[in-house]
C-alpha cells in the first residue's frame, strides 16, 4: 500500500533552533483520523534547516487543516521560503521517522531510462541494510517537489531510519550500490532528528 509523506523544509528561525517544540501547537490541527503521524525537527548537517513531516492516511492532503497550520505557523515557517515535497512511498515511513536519525536521499535522475535500474539498486541496498543493526524501516518512492512558481519535479527518494548519521556512513561505506546510485542520479543526502508531535 502506498503512503503519502509530506515533507516541508524551511529556514529555521532562532526560536525554532533553540526549541523546535515551538511549532507543536500549530501541528495540533492535524487530525489523527487523517494522519498516521506528524513530526518536526532539525537537520543534523545544517541546524539552520527545519522540517515538518506529515504522514497522511491515503493519498490526499487535508487542505483546510494544512491552510490553518500554515497560518498558525507563519511566525516559524515563511511559506515563501519553504519547500514542500510530496513523497508517495512504497511502504509506511513511520518507523524511519521515529528513528534517532532519518536519512532522506533524493535522487535526481540523470536520464529517465535510469529509473528502473535506480529502483533495482535501491532494493539491493535495502536488502543489505536489513542485515545490519541500527537501521529502521527503509522506504522509497516518487517525490513531487512543488517549486515556488508551482512547477513540479518528479524524482526518487529513499527514507531510512538510522541510529545516527555516523552509523549510516559506516554501513554504506564501500558498497558498490552507492557508486551505482551516483552513476544513475544526482544524489542529495541529509539526516533529520525528528520528534513526533502529540
Amino acid at each position: 500500500m502506498s503512503n503519502l509523506l509530506q515533507l516541508i523544509s524551511f529556514p529555521a528561525t532562532q526560536a525554532f533552533k533553540e526549541n523546535p517544540t515551538v511549532i507543536a501547537p500549530a501541528l495540533s490541527v492535524f487530525s489523527k483520523d487523517n494522519t498516521s503521524g506528524v513530526f518536526f525537527g532539525k537537520q543534523f548537517e545544517d541546524q539552520n534547516k527545519g522540517y515538518v513531516a506529515i504522514v497522511w492516511k491515503g493519498l490526499a492532503i487535508e487542505s483546510d487543516a494544512f491552510a490553518k497550520f500554515s497560518e498558525d505557523a507563519k511566525d516559524i515557517i515563511s511559506q515563501s521560503q519553504a519547500t514542500t515535497y510530496h513523497i508517495v512511498a512504497d511502504g509506511d515511513p513511520i518507523e524511519s521517522l521515529k528513528a534517532p536519525a532519518t536519512e532522506f536521499a533524493f535522487a535526481k535522475l540523470r536520464k529517465e531510462e535510469n529509473r528502473e535500474p535506480l529502483i533495482d539498486t535501491v532494493k539491493e541496498l535495502y536488502a543489505h541494510f536489513a542485515t545490519v543493526q541500527g537501521n529502521y524501516g527503509p522506504v522509497y518512492g516518487t517525490v513531487e517537489k512543488v517549486n515556488e512558481d508551482n512547477s513540479k519535479e518528479r524524482d526518487l527518494v529513499a527514507v531510512v531510519g538510522w541510529d545516527s548519521p555516523q552509523r549510516h556512513g559506516e554501513t554504506a561505506k564501500g558498497l558498490p550500490g552507492i557508486a551505482k546510485l551516483v552513476e544513475l542520479s544526482q544524489l542529495t543526502v541529509f539526516h533529520v532528528a525528528f520528534t513526533q508531535s502529540d
